[in-house]
């Protein structure tokens, strides 16, 4: 029983996190393991019915189970958009309309000539940089340049971000979606001969 107790508060605690506008690490790790905590949920379900039927019904044993179908079925509501049950919101696209690179620079990373060369060497038309600072923007200078296009936010301690794109970007801005800490860029991207793409980018 006491652990069928301890799980449903980490059940709780787990969905009540991340409603805080918080960046911390321990709190926003909790926007990620939902499915795992739905598996926690059933496992403290499948615990409470064991001891029903051994002992019988309690009073607590149904506060437990209602509460945890509550947390469990809020988990379940954010990770079914994901699977196949839930309508699709954005239809495949019809061939590839150009070449998107994502790369996480990690601020504490030295290796500056290396990153830029896989850079060169993939040739994107689109960048997006991840814990970019001074010192990376600095370093990355020379191959900006072939980007005309671009939307930053540059800030250290890993927290920066950055959109570099041959295609023209409209409609850009930062926002602050956690914390005024946390940059996440969104922007629209106009690709030639084809509808233009909404483009939110963000440090996950």
């Amino acid at each position: 029983l006491w652990v069928a107790r301890l799980l449903t508060g980490f059940l709780v605690v787990a969905v009540a996190l991340p409603w805080l506008r918080i960046g911390y690490w321990a709190v926003r790790v909790f926007d990620f393991p939902r499915v795992q905590l739905i598996a926690v949920g059933i496992f403290v379900l499948a615990l409470v019915g064991g001891l029903a039927i051994r002992g019988g019904w309690r009073g607590e044993y149904w506060v437990i189970t209602g509460v945890v179908l509550l947390v469990s079925g809020w988990q379940a509501y954010r990770v079914l958009p994901y699977t196949r049950v839930w309508p699709t919101e954005v239809p495949p696209a019809d061939g590839a309309v150009g070449r998107l690179v994502v790369c996480n620079l990690d601020k504490d990373n030295t290796r500056h000539a290396e990153v830029r060369s896989m850079l060169e060497r993939v040739d994107a038309d689109v960048v997006f940089l991840i814990e970019i600072d001074h010192v990376w923007r600095e370093n990355l200078d020379g191959l900006g340049s072939s980007y005309a296009h671009r939307l930053e936010e540059i800030r250290e301690e890993g927290l920066g971000v950055a959109l570099w794109s041959r295609y023209p970007i409209e409609n850009a801005e930062v926002r602050w979606l956690v914390s005024d800490r946390r940059p996440s860029l969104w922007a629209t991207i106009e690709v030639p001969e084809h509808e233009p793409i909404r483009f939110v980018g963000l440090h996950p």
